[in-house]
């Protein structure tokens, strides 16, 4: 039987496993010594005005399961000792103020279901490396950021993912054919980007899909791929120079 009170949980040892102290008032920095709590699997620090840095051996906490920071004021580069959190299935760091890019060491998180890092400064190129072990992903959330260069192929080895947003950065150059593969997709949101070049042929194998969203983007060609995705509700493709609506019938 676990010992509890409110922002805290024990085991029955009396290890602290979890610190929940969302939407309060915290402020100042993420203390350094909290890396020392090395049992915790639960630390949901979200919602409130933390600053500064995220402590350089937050990787210490290395049977987290459970990460979320989302909505605070944090800033500076990831540490790359966050790659030892092998054990974490949620992470979100969303709205805050992090930069850089995503750091190689994301490659060793090879238990995530849940990546949420939209609403910061992050930037740079997200190299397949990164997420080459991610394959388990359920959610992916990368919008609102700086990211440029190619949205990254290994996206399409996360043949659990329903959820993908790559909307509101810099991202160019054609869609990656391997996004195809995502038969489990149910939204895939790449707007606001400057990608080019036509929708692939094998989005035809995104058989769950219910809302895309490519508008504001350079994309070209035919809309006629989408046209036997039963499942598809809602498609946004304005803003584009797409000039071929022929084939682009459903039985919806």
């Amino acid at each position: 039987i676990s010992l509890t009170w409110q922002g805290t949980v024990f085991s029955a040892s009396g290890r602290l496993t979890a610190i929940m102290l969302n939407d309060n008032n915290l402020s100042g920095v993420i203390p350094p010594s909290i890396t020392n709590l090395d049992t915790l699997l639960t630390l949901d620090l979200s919602g409130n005005s933390l600053t500064g840095k995220l402590p350089s051996d937050i990787g210490d906490l290395n049977k987290l399961v459970h990460l979320d920071l989302s909505d605070n004021q944090l800033e500076g580069k990831i540490p790359l000792s966050i790659g030892l959190m092998g054990n974490l299935i949620d992470l979100d760091l969303s709205s805050n103020s992090f930069f850089g890019e995503l750091p190689v060491t994301f490659a060793g998180l090879f238990s995530l279901k849940r990546l949420i890092v939209d609403n910061n400064n992050f930037s740079g190129y997200i190299y397949d490396i990164v997420f080459n072990e991610l394959d388990g992903l359920d959610t992916l959330k990368l919008e609102q950021n700086s990211f440029e260069g190619k949205v990254p192929a290994a996206i399409g080895n996360m043949r659990s993912l329903r959820y993908l947003s790559f909307s509101d950065n810099n991202f160019s150059g054609s869609i990656p054919v391997e996004l195809g593969q995502l038969d489990t997709l149910q939204e895939l949101y790449g707007q606001n980007n400057s990608l080019t070049g036509v929708i692939p042929a094998e989005f035809s194998g995104l058989l769950g899909v219910k809302m895309v969203d490519f508008s504001n983007n350079g994309l070209t060609g035919s809309l006629a791929t989408f046209a036997g995705l039963d499942s598809l509700l809602y498609l946004n493709a304005a803003q584009n120079g797409f000039d071929d609506l022929s084939n682009f019938t459903t039985s919806n």
